[in-house]
């Protein structure tokens, strides 16, 4: 029984602790209607004191008081009772929430950790077959294998710090190093074809837009320096406004390469023309280009479906009769390469961004 009584005690004065702290704050804001209510009960305690004993005589007096009463009884115990699984619940959905975050995590750490197995294996890859390609072309064998050597091992090494570093590290380093793999990509083919050649990232911004996320420094240089960039950078780009974009991301097409764009090689329509966002200015910027999704394929039973997170462009202000051969070309197999194995990395960014996200909320 003195057990019970120690353990009701805190209870009680936390209810004390409340009571006078309420009447506190009410005392606080309305000085007036407080002191106004206190001598209310000053006068009423003084009626109360000078008529009780003819008042306990009276049957319905006393049966008011004792309603009275039992009502305030049953008001403060229901107020205990309340306040109590109130503080039950507050508790249940801290500790469901806090279960929930460490999930979240759980399952984030498992999904990068899956991506940088994946991304080692697409490294090697991407390293094989860059070797095949410097075999086959006049292109120094050292330079492309020092190209494919410092990607992979960066895109591994960015994969593998996102979960230990905050967001804001992040999203610094990422866009930092796709600049820097832009310009190692743009100098690779512009020593390859002896013409400057601009490089871009474009990830998918809404289900019909996408927007400029990284450019190499050729890149910014022919669309008229850093400053108009990052204007154009802000503006999403709409995709039925780009005859390529539309050609990959909504009526499914592979890859987008062509060595001639005011004389396409491949067409639809006998009478399609290509149009890009920049209007009737595209032709002083380029004249040839080749586009690369950035993808994945999920496996389904009964389609071939693909988890679309961008593209990589490339093009060039002089005709590339070369790029026309698709496959065949230089140009594609090193873009395509990119495209592949960037795929691991930007997902993987993406994840961080939306835990971050989660765990604000």
């Amino acid at each position: 029984m003195e057990e019970n009584n120690n353990q009701q005690k805190p209870h009680w004065k936390t209810i004390l602790t409340k009571i006078r702290n309420d009447l506190e704050n009410i005392r606080t804001r309305n000085p007036k209607f407080f002191d106004a209510a206190a001598t209310i009960i000053q006068v009423m305690w003084t009626l109360a004191n000078t008529f009780w004993n003819s008042a306990i005589l009276n049957n319905a007096v006393l049966t008011a008081c004792i309603t009275l009463a039992t009502c305030g009884v049953l008001c403060l115990s229901q107020w205990v009772l309340l306040t109590n699984r109130r503080e039950r619940e507050v508790a249940e959905q801290k500790r469901l929430s806090e279960c929930e975050i460490a999930e979240q995590k759980r399952l984030s750490e498992c999904e990068i950790a899956k991506q940088k197995r994946l991304s080692e294996h697409q490294a090697t890859e991407f390293t094989r077959k860059l070797q095949i390609i410097a075999e086959d072309t006049d292109v120094n064998s050292l330079e492309m294998m020092s190209f494919a050597h410092i990607v992979a091992h960066e895109i591994k090494m960015n994969i593998s710090k996102m979960p230990n570093q905050s967001i804001e590290i992040t999203r610094n380093s990422i866009p930092d190093f796709l600049v820097n793999t832009l310009n190692d990509l743009e100098r690779i083919l512009s020593n390859h074809y002896g013409e400057k050649i601009c490089a871009s990232i474009k990830l998918c911004n809404t289900q019909n837009t996408l927007k400029t996320f990284a450019r190499g420094q050729n890149n910014v240089t022919c669309r008229g320096g850093i400053k108009k960039v990052r204007i154009q950078n802000t503006k999403p780009i709409k995709i039925g406004d780009n005859y390529a974009y539309d050609t990959i991301l909504k009526r499914k097409f592979q890859y987008f390469a062509e060595g001639d764009l005011i004389n396409l090689s491949e067409k639809e329509k006998d009478d399609d023309k290509f149009f890009c966002e920049y209007g009737d200015k595209w032709k002083s910027l380029f004249r040839s280009s080749i586009i690369i999704p950035i993808r994945c394929q999920i496996l389904a039973r009964h389609s071939e479906e693909y988890r679309m997170l961008g593209l990589i462009c490339i093009d060039s202000k002089i005709v590339q009769p070369e790029w026309n051969r698709k496959k065949d070309s230089y140009a594609y197999h090193t873009t395509a390469f990119v495209a592949d194995v960037l795929y691991s990395l930007i997902e993987s960014y993406i994840i961080a961004q939306q835990m971050s996200r989660r765990v604000i909320r």
